[in-house]
Protein backbone atom coordinates (compact mmCIF):
# COMPACT_ATOMS: atom_id res chain seq x y z
CA UNK A 1 0.00 0.00 0.00
CA UNK A 2 1.36 3.30 -1.08
CA UNK A 3 2.30 5.28 2.17
CA UNK A 4 2.17 9.01 1.98
CA UNK A 5 5.30 9.36 4.09
CA UNK A 6 5.70 13.26 4.69
CA UNK A 7 2.64 13.12 6.16
CA UNK A 8 2.65 9.55 8.36
CA UNK A 9 -0.74 8.84 6.38
CA UNK A 10 -1.58 4.98 5.25
CA UNK A 11 -4.21 4.75 2.95
CA UNK A 12 -6.31 1.81 3.31
CA UNK A 13 -8.24 0.39 -0.23
CA UNK A 14 -10.94 3.10 -0.30
CA UNK A 15 -8.48 5.54 -1.27
CA UNK A 16 -11.04 7.74 -2.54
CA UNK A 17 -12.71 8.03 1.41
CA UNK A 18 -9.00 8.12 2.75
CA UNK A 19 -8.37 11.33 0.94
CA UNK A 20 -11.69 13.15 1.22
CA UNK A 21 -12.92 12.55 4.40
CA UNK A 22 -9.89 14.24 5.97
CA UNK A 23 -10.27 17.15 3.41
CA UNK A 24 -13.89 17.79 4.44
CA UNK A 25 -12.89 17.73 7.96
CA UNK A 26 -10.30 20.38 7.79
CA UNK A 27 -13.21 22.52 6.47
CA UNK A 28 -15.67 21.93 9.13
CA UNK A 29 -12.37 22.77 11.71
CA UNK A 30 -11.58 25.89 9.55
CA UNK A 31 -15.34 27.05 10.15
CA UNK A 32 -15.11 26.46 13.68
CA UNK A 33 -11.57 27.84 14.46
CA UNK A 34 -10.46 24.18 15.65
CA UNK A 35 -7.85 24.04 12.18
CA UNK A 36 -4.21 23.30 12.40
CA UNK A 37 -1.61 22.61 9.88
CA UNK A 38 -1.80 19.00 10.06
CA UNK A 39 -5.48 20.05 8.60
CA UNK A 40 -3.81 22.28 5.70
CA UNK A 41 -1.96 19.08 5.12
CA UNK A 42 -4.85 17.15 4.33
CA UNK A 43 -6.12 19.38 1.77
CA UNK A 44 -2.95 19.87 0.33
CA UNK A 45 -2.36 16.15 -0.79
CA UNK A 46 -6.19 16.14 -2.10
CA UNK A 47 -5.45 18.69 -4.36
CA UNK A 48 -2.19 17.50 -5.52
CA UNK A 49 -3.50 13.82 -6.00
CA UNK A 50 -6.27 15.69 -7.79
CA UNK A 51 -4.21 17.49 -10.18
CA UNK A 52 -1.32 14.63 -10.58
CA UNK A 53 -4.38 12.38 -11.98
CA UNK A 54 -6.28 14.96 -14.22
CA UNK A 55 -2.54 15.77 -16.05
CA UNK A 56 -3.19 12.56 -17.24
CA UNK A 57 -6.72 13.40 -18.68
CA UNK A 58 -5.67 16.65 -21.09
CA UNK A 59 -8.57 19.39 -21.65
CA UNK A 60 -11.80 17.32 -20.01
CA UNK A 61 -10.03 17.32 -16.65
CA UNK A 62 -9.37 20.89 -16.70
CA UNK A 63 -11.55 21.88 -13.74
CA UNK A 64 -9.97 19.18 -11.74
CA UNK A 65 -6.52 21.13 -12.13
CA UNK A 66 -8.58 24.53 -11.76
CA UNK A 67 -9.92 23.13 -8.73
CA UNK A 68 -6.82 22.17 -6.76
CA UNK A 69 -4.87 24.96 -7.97
CA UNK A 70 -7.61 27.24 -6.63
CA UNK A 71 -7.36 25.50 -3.59
CA UNK A 72 -3.82 25.53 -3.12
CA UNK A 73 -3.84 29.11 -3.79
CA UNK A 74 -6.38 29.53 -0.89
CA UNK A 75 -4.31 27.88 1.29
CA UNK A 76 -1.17 30.06 0.67
CA UNK A 77 -3.46 32.91 1.63
CA UNK A 78 -4.16 30.90 5.16
CA UNK A 79 -0.45 30.29 5.61
CA UNK A 80 0.16 33.67 4.87
CA UNK A 81 -2.44 34.90 7.28
CA UNK A 82 -1.64 32.19 9.66
CA UNK A 83 2.00 34.07 10.10
CA UNK A 84 0.78 37.24 10.23
CA UNK A 85 -1.63 36.40 12.96
CA UNK A 86 -0.53 33.54 14.76
CA UNK A 87 -3.87 32.19 14.12
CA UNK A 88 -6.10 29.99 11.30
CA UNK A 89 -8.91 31.92 9.65
CA UNK A 90 -10.46 32.17 6.14
CA UNK A 91 -12.11 34.95 4.56
CA UNK A 92 -15.93 34.73 3.66
CA UNK A 93 -14.60 34.26 -0.53
CA UNK A 94 -11.96 31.80 0.77
CA UNK A 95 -13.98 29.87 2.30
CA UNK A 96 -16.23 29.98 -0.98
CA UNK A 97 -13.50 29.00 -3.09
CA UNK A 98 -12.19 25.97 -0.75
CA UNK A 99 -15.95 24.52 -0.85
CA UNK A 100 -16.07 25.15 -4.71
CA UNK A 101 -12.37 23.62 -5.06
CA UNK A 102 -13.49 20.79 -2.70
CA UNK A 103 -16.77 19.95 -4.25
CA UNK A 104 -14.69 19.76 -8.05
CA UNK A 105 -12.11 17.28 -6.12
CA UNK A 106 -14.20 15.17 -4.45
CA UNK A 107 -16.68 14.28 -7.34
CA UNK A 108 -13.58 13.53 -9.80
CA UNK A 109 -11.99 11.29 -6.81
CA UNK A 110 -15.09 9.31 -6.55
CA UNK A 111 -15.28 8.67 -9.99
CA UNK A 112 -11.43 7.49 -10.07
CA UNK A 113 -10.27 3.54 -9.72
CA UNK A 114 -8.77 2.85 -6.01
CA UNK A 115 -5.31 1.77 -8.78
CA UNK A 116 -5.18 5.82 -10.29
CA UNK A 117 -5.44 6.92 -7.02
CA UNK A 118 -2.77 4.60 -5.15
CA UNK A 119 -0.54 5.45 -8.47
CA UNK A 120 -0.95 9.07 -8.40
CA UNK A 121 -0.13 8.67 -4.30
CA UNK A 122 3.01 7.24 -5.58
CA UNK A 123 3.70 10.05 -7.96
CA UNK A 124 3.48 12.68 -5.17
CA UNK A 125 5.24 11.34 -2.70
CA UNK A 126 7.78 10.67 -5.32
CA UNK A 127 7.46 14.23 -6.34
CA UNK A 128 7.98 15.23 -2.29
CA UNK A 129 10.90 12.89 -1.66
CA UNK A 130 12.46 14.84 -4.76
CA UNK A 131 11.85 18.30 -3.21
CA UNK A 132 13.36 17.24 -0.20
CA UNK A 133 16.06 15.56 -1.23
CA UNK A 134 16.72 18.70 -3.52
CA UNK A 135 15.56 21.56 -1.57
CA UNK A 136 14.62 25.23 -3.75
CA UNK A 137 17.21 27.67 -2.78
CA UNK A 138 15.76 30.63 -0.85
Amino acid sequence: MPRLKHLGTLLMPNQATDLLLPAHCALSCLTNGAFQDTHRQDLAVLANVAQVMAEDEGEKARPVLLAGMALNRTLLALMRRHGDMGRWGATGPELTALRSALTTLDAYLRRQTTLRIKAAVRRVDALMDAMTEYPLSA
